[in-house]
């Protein structure tokens, strides 16, 4: 449904799952955040077809 509604390139990222303790005990980890986060910007890179700059700049939300 929710990628059905938008007239744009879209896409789901499911880093794990909350109920898999393992996988929810990943998601809480910082540097799994920025291994996931970095990895969505490649995804994005790369369907734009521009390059991927990496920086070392990280902001926290909360």
């Amino acid at each position: 449904y929710l990628l059905r509604t938008v007239n744009c390139p879209s896409v789901i990222v499911e880093a794990g799952f909350l109920t898999n303790f393992r996988e929810a005990k990943l998601m809480m980890d910082p540097d799994f955040q920025k291994e996931i986060g970095e990895a969505c910007c490649h995804a994005v890179c790369d369907f734009l077809k521009v390059p991927y700059k990496k920086t070392t700049i990280f902001v926290t939300l909360y």
